[in-house]
């Protein structure tokens, strides 16, 4: 018989934080295009790197779900209708990404930079992957508005990787530099 886990207070008190740093995250946008430019990205990575992959998801899913229950905290609001817009492709990718990061960065025992920047990397790479395919289907199939693969992966992916790369960067940086004090 395996021991069940007990969650700690310290992490009941990390998973909606974090949930609560995405929130604002998706409040500081640019608008560019299909995809508001935010700073969720690294609000979710740095939930990967520091809580972990399980809690880390925890922490997105909450996020997504508070959305889905009609708070407004999604970038063009929430409810169930949101998820036949465009971007919540995106939303998926990033609790998929926060449990894949915080996997990785998981196995470094020594919190390694390089690491996490990989971690980092890979985690941003299944956002992208989530998000261009819902923004794909969405405006193809369901808006049938007939919008070329390029087209999308230009505004949906190319337009914002240098900045994400930055957030991958910085991620990586603050969790190791937060790490130590014991999240």
């Amino acid at each position: 018989m395996t021991a069940k886990k007990k969650i700690s207070t310290k992490h009941l008190i990390l998973i909606p934080l974090f949930s609560a740093l995405i929130c604002v995250g998706a409040f500081l946008k640019i608008p560019i295009g299909p995809v508001p430019m935010t700073l969720q990205t690294i609000f979710v990575l740095l939930a990967g790197l520091l809580l972990g992959p399980v809690r880390g998801m925890a922490a997105v899913a909450l996020y997504v779900l508070m959305g889905l229950l009609g708070v407004p905290v999604f970038t063009s609001g929430g409810g169930p209708a949101y998820l036949l817009h465009p971007t919540f492709g995106y939303l998926l990718g990033m609790i998929v990404a926060a449990g894949i990061t915080g996997a990785i960065a998981a196995k470094s025992h020594s919190r390694n930079i390089a690491q996490n920047f990989l971690a980092s990397l890979l985690g941003l790479f299944v956002i992208y992957l989530f998000g261009l395919l819902w923004l794909y289907g969405i405006r193809n199939w369901y808006l049938a508005q007939q919008i070329p693969f390029g087209v999308l992966l230009r505004a949906g992916v190319l337009v914002f990787l240098p900045a994400d790369v930055f957030w991958c960067a910085a991620a990586s940086i603050l969790a190791r530099r937060i790490a130590p004090h014991r999240l």
